[in-house]
């Protein structure tokens, strides 16, 4: 049947459920369908499945790490060591969490490795300039 302008390709309207709607509660009956599964499972002695529902029912929590306070960290004058130090410092003083201090230790280092190519780059555009006799364009 050819288009006709005007008039509707579907007649009947749209579906009462859309179709996302469909899948997102086919799922969610599958869900209680596989944790009522794994209730008798457990029931019945099975520890895999008493540790896959807990689990199930009980996931980790997401890492929410807490703001930091280094004043150290914001010094334009202080080098990459010294804000190295302040951060093992706040460590072991319980300042910061271990595996915060982590991060922070692991963004200084990339930060470092942007300002090393940077000075790469302009390295090697004023050896191209004085060999090129500033003539050399690198863009």
């Amino acid at each position: 049947m050819p288009f006709k302008p005007g008039k509707s390709g579907n007649p009947k309207g749209r579906p009462k459920l859309a179709y996302s709607e469909q899948i997102s509660k086919s799922m969610a009956l599958g869900k209680v369908k596989l944790l009522q599964r794994l209730e008798y499972q457990a029931h019945d002695g099975d520890s895999k499945a008493g540790i896959a529902l807990f689990q199930a029912l009980y996931p980790k929590p997401k890492p929410q790490h807490e703001k930091v306070n280094l004043p150290a960290l914001a010094d334009p004058v202080l080098g990459i060591r010294d804000k190295v130090d302040s951060i093992l410092s706040a460590i072991g003083k319980g300042e910061i969490a271990p595996d915060v201090g982590v991060l922070l230790i692991q963004a200084l280092g990339e930060t470092v490795r942007l300002i090393e190519t940077d000075e790469l780059i302009a390295r090697i555009e004023a050896l191209e300039n004085d060999e090129y006799g500033g003539s050399y364009d690198t863009h």
